[in-house]
Order: structure tokens, then sequence, then C-alpha cells
């Protein structure tokens, strides 16, 4: 079974995202996926659940981890 990495960041969390995606490849963890605040805003489930996703903390109460875990499974 192939590890993956999914990964998601809102701008404060840029840089530490791309130093995880530097760390799990230097692990051998080449299949990544890699999402940003911006991507998920422009996409329909965001528009949908607008008034969950917006909340600040948790960059959307964490609405976006099933939205992309599904995504990638």
């Amino acid at each position: 079974m192939a590890t993956v990495l999914v990964s998601f960041a809102n701008p404060a969390f840029a840089s530490a995202q791309r130093w995880l995606s530097h760390s799990a490849r230097q692990f051998g963890i080449a299949q990544q996926h890699l999402f940003t605040a911006q991507q998920f805003a422009q996409t329909d489930f965001f528009a949908r659940h607008q008034h969950i996703a917006a909340e600040p903390f948790g960059a959307g109460l964490y609405l976006w981890k099933p939205f992309y875990i599904l995504q990638v499974l």
C-alpha cells in the first residue's frame, strides 16, 4: 500500500506546507496532494456550505478535510 500525503494550507501556513512536502519527499512519499484555501474557496462545495467554510477557526471548521480526503480517495 502506498503512502499518500494530503495537505491543506491557508496563506499563514503556506511555508509550513512547502516544508512538509519537501520532508515527505525525503522520506519517499512521492504521491502528494497539496491544496490551498484559495482553491477550496473556488469549489461548489465551498459555495454551498459558505456559512461554515467562511469561519476563521480551522479554515472553515475543518470542513475542507473530508472534502479533500474524499477527492483523493
